[in-house]
C-alpha cells in the first residue's frame, strides 16, 4: 500500500490535493466548467467545483473495498450518491488488486460524464437563490427624506404629491417649516424611485413666469432600509411647524432622530 500511496502522492502533488493520515487519504478532485461558461457563473465564481473523496482503508484491504466519503458543497447528493454507486460497481474487479489510485481515477471519470448535469443543477440552484434573494428584496420597507428648494404653487404641488404616493402604495408626511420643505416617504424601493423620478421629470410646479415647470431643485438627502426601531406612517399626510422644537420633537417621535441629526439639523432655517 505505501507504493500505492506514493504514486497518489505524486499524481496529486498541489497543495491542498492530497492529505494522507494513517488510514485515512483525502484526495480533493476538480470538476471544471465549459470555456463558454454563462456570465452568471463566472461572476459567482462557479466554474470549476471541488469534490472530495475521502477514504477509509480498512485492514482487510485489499479484499475489501475502503470505506469511502464523498463531499462538495455544490452539487446535489443526490448526484454524488449515484456517483458513488456507480464508482462501486466499477472497483468490485479490482478488489483483492491495489485499487487506490482506481478509486480516485473512477470518481474523477464519473463526475466528468455528469459535468453538464452537475453544472446545470448548479445553475438551477444560483437562479432560485437569486430570485429569493430579489423577492425578499421586493418585500423590504425603505424609508426617503427628500428636500425640497421652494414651492410656487403650493396647493397644486401638494395636490400631485398626494396623488401619486396613493398611486404609488406610499406613505409619509409632507412637512413645511418657515422656509424648510421635507418629504419622507415609506415603502418599497422600486416605488420610491418612481416617485423620484415623476417629480424629476413631470411638470409640478410653475416657474417666476407662471408656467409649468419641471422640479429642478429636489434633493435625497436619505435612503435607507427600515429599521425594527422606525415606526411606520399609516397614510401620507401635510403637516405644518412653526418651531423648530415641534420639529425636532416629530422626528424624535416617529424613532427618526438620526435622520434630524444628520440631515435635517443643519439646513436653512433650522436653528435649535
Amino acid at each position: 500500500m505505501e507504493e500505492e500511496l506514493e504514486v497518489l502522492k505524486s499524481i496529486y502533488c498541489l497543495p491542498g490535493e492530497c492529505c494522507i493520515d494513517g488510514n485515512e487519504v483525502k484526495v480533493l478532485l476538480h470538476v471544471n466548467g465549459d470555456l463558454n461558461s454563462s456570465e452568471d457563473r463566472k461572476k459567482s465564481g462557479d466554474t470549476k467545483i471541488d469534490v472530495q473523496v475521502v477514504l477509509d482503508i480498512t485492514s482487510n484491504y485489499p479484499e475489501e473495498l475502503p470505506v469511502i466519503s464523498v463531499l462538495s458543497d455544490k452539487i446535489h447528493r443526490n448526484i454524488l450518491l449515484e456517483v458513488k454507486k456507480n464508482v462501486h460497481k466499477q472497483l468490485e474487479p479490482y478488489i483483492g488488486s491495489p485499487m487506490i489510485c482506481e478509486i480516485f481515477n473512477a470518481f474523477q471519470k464519473q463526475l466528468e460524464d455528469r459535468k453538464e448535469v452537475v453544472f446545470q443543477a448548479l445553475d438551477s440552484c444560483n437562479s432560485a437563490k437569486h430570485d429569493n434573494h430579489s423577492n425578499l428584496d421586493e418585500n423590504l420597507i425603505w424609508m426617503t427624506l427628500l428636500h425640497l428648494d421652494h414651492m410656487r404653487s403650493k396647493n397644486r404641488y401638494i395636490k400631485t404629491i398626494t396623488k401619486w404616493t396613493e398611486n404609488l402604495n406610499l406613505t409619509g408626511r409632507l412637512i413645511f417649516f418657515e422656509r424648510l420643505i421635507l418629504i419622507v416617504l415609506q415603502g418599497h424601493h422600486h416605488d420610491i424611485k418612481e416617485y423620484v423620478n415623476r417629480q424629476r421629470s413631470v411638470n409640478v410646479d410653475v416657474d417666476s413666469r407662471g408656467q409649468s415647470c419641471k422640479e429642478r431643485m429636489l434633493s435625497v438627502l436619505s435612503e435607507q432600509k427600515m429599521q425594527d426601531t422606525n415606526m411606520r406612517f399609516q397614510d401620507f399626510s401635510v403637516i405644518d411647524f412653526y418651531a423648530a422644537k415641534e420639529l425636532e420633537d416629530f422626528f424624535t417621535h416617529w424613532n427618526m432622530r438620526d435622520l434630524f441629526v444628520s440631515h435635517v439639523k443643519h439646513l436653512h432655517g433650522v436653528c435649535l
